[in-house]
């Protein structure tokens, strides 16, 4: 039997190593842990890939918004993943780093819609919102002045402002809108394994509308 290291799994389903371990944890990847290291059925990870691949491709950013206004999340988790990956293209996703004293001012930007655990708790979820996590929707054409104000590092270890940048004409959003809807939320938190996405999924089935 064949086992791929984590690294060596995200890399072949083409995901974090946070996102390869969330689905280890879940036990959607069989998994051994030996020497304080996962090893992972490669036969697992080839079969997600392919069941992955006969989805088709991504939609472009514009339909990828279309889908979500009236998507419900399906219950079976292979589909989850499936619908979870075709709409990746709804932004581009830049993680950055900016100092904590400046997190808050960010947060605060009346331009920019809050999505992630800031969206889930404005939802009423307990997830906690954290300065070490802050997902951000912004329009392309704000990126630069935002990046330049806040002195945001793309090159950083270690990431905590997760930037989704919605291209020219596609902004989904209403004028006074401030949080992204729960599915969004769900979304974020999913396509970084973050370990809220339980919550936010728990209510999103019992809440489907």
């Amino acid at each position: 039997m064949q086992f791929l290291s984590l690294d060596e799994a995200a890399q072949a389903l083409n995901v974090t190593r946070r996102r390869a371990q969330a689905l280890v944890e879940k036990g959607q990847l069989r998994a051994h842990r030996v020497g304080g290291r996962w090893l992972v059925q490669a036969d697992d990870v080839y079969q997600r890939r392919r069941m992955v691949a006969r989805r088709g491709r991504p939609l472009n950013a514009s339909t990828a918004w279309k889908q979500l206004e009236h998507a419900t999340l399906a219950r079976d988790d292979n589909e989850q993943d499936a619908f979870r990956r075709l709409l990746l293209t709804r932004a581009a996703h830049r993680d950055g780093y900016v100092h904590p004293s400046l997190i808050a001012e960010v947060r605060s930007n009346e331009r920019h819609v809050l999505g992630g655990r800031d969206a889930a708790d404005a939802a009423g979820l307990p997830v906690g919102i954290s300065d070490d996590d802050l997902d951000v929707y912004l329009r392309a054409a704000d990126l630069e002045e935002l990046a330049n104000a806040h002195v945001i590092r793309f090159d950083a270890a270690k990431a905590n402002l997760h930037l989704h940048v919605v291209p020219a004409g596609t902004w989904p959003f209403t004028v006074d809108q401030r949080f992204a809807p729960l599915l969004v939320a769900w979304l974020d938190l999913a396509d970084r394994g973050d370990r809220a996405e339980r919550l936010v999924r728990e209510q999103l089935l019992r809440n489907p509308s």
